[in-house]
């Protein structure tokens, strides 16, 4: 284990997206052993807004312990638990427990968080900088844009399923 992750489990530092902060008290990934994989989950807006942020609200519910991973893909939200932790709004332990991140302390603020995770994301961004340039372009288009410019091998298919996906985000 490297030191920065250390410091991470230990609490002494919280990571958001590519940045790192000193918390107040504990981190948000304290306790929580993380993958060097983990670190290049892409956002690909598997799910709504709606469903993350109902699930969100249903691990309110259920703080500071979560629930099993298994539980919620049973109950249909798969999608959103990958976009969840791509997004580190939630914490997914060795035992495939999924919870809150400590930073999301009130339901009413999940609204304004995620709009800022999502606006933070490098896939978002790409797509914005095509729309910008052509509002008309289309989600193939869009597509072949995000699979060139984050250097990704996707078929054709994915491309565009990830585009149409993105850009209700934006």
């Amino acid at each position: 284990m490297n030191l920065k992750r250390w410091l991470l489990f230990a609490g002494h530092f919280e990571e958001r997206g590519t940045l790192l902060y000193r918390p107040v008290l504990k981190g948000a990934q304290a306790g929580v052993i993380k993958g060097i994989r983990n670190r290049s989950i892409k956002f690909l807006a598997a799910s709504g807004p709606e469903a993350l942020i109902g699930l969100l609200d249903e691990l309110w519910k259920y703080q500071p312990s979560g629930l099993a991973e298994a539980d919620l893909r049973k109950r249909g939200m798969r999608n959103a638990i990958y976009d969840a932790v791509a997004l580190q709004l939630v914490n997914r332990s060795e035992d495939r427990m999924v919870s809150l991140a400590r930073h999301l302390r009130e339901p009413n603020e999940f609204e304004v968080i995620l709009t800022r995770e999502v606006l933070r994301q490098e896939t978002v961004l790409v797509i914005a900088a095509a729309l910008r340039i052509s509002m008309k372009a289309s989600n193939a288009e869009l597509g072949e844009n995000l699979n060139t410019e984050l250097k990704m091998n996707w078929k054709p298919s994915s491309s565009l399923r990830y585009a149409n996906g993105l850009r209700r985000y934006i």
